[in-house]
């Protein structure tokens, strides 16, 4: 939930961006198979803290500049209970392709795919 407060903070931003400033025990976290470090190595967007546009931590290492991104779409088509697209007969929708399951918020697309999935393929078997 921390992380959705973040994106959403970064998102209200000037030009949507900000700056992950590290110190070397941040570095050192791992992410799945490898450091942060090594993350950051690969970043085009690193700086060093002294080039920042405003005063460094004083045990900064290394600095990046992020943007928030998305990584499905939150629209999508309208789908009733049975996973039925809403005024096009004989079409179903699941996963990212179905509109309103993450308007609250964040919603993982994986999960839409495998309940309405699995719906919509149960709903198209009973038309047969």
């Amino acid at each position: 939930m921390v992380g959705e407060h973040l994106v959403q903070a970064t998102a209200q931003q000037p030009e949507a961006q900000a700056w992950y400033v590290l110190d070397d025990l941040a570095l050192e976290q791992p992410v799945r198979r490898e450091k942060v470090a090594d993350i950051v190595a690969r970043a085009s967007t690193r700086v060093d803290p002294a080039e920042l546009p405003f005063p460094a931590p004083r045990h900064a290492r290394v600095a990046v500049r992020v943007r928030p991104g998305i990584t499905h779409t939150i629209g999508g088509l309208r789908i009733d209970e049975q996973a039925r697209v809403v005024g096009a007969e004989g079409l179903f929708a699941a996963g990212a392709d179905a509109g309103g399951i993450s308007t609250g918020g964040y919603a993982s697309g994986l999960a839409a795919a495998l309940v309405f999935g699995r719906i919509a393929a149960e709903s198209a078997l009973e038309g047969l």
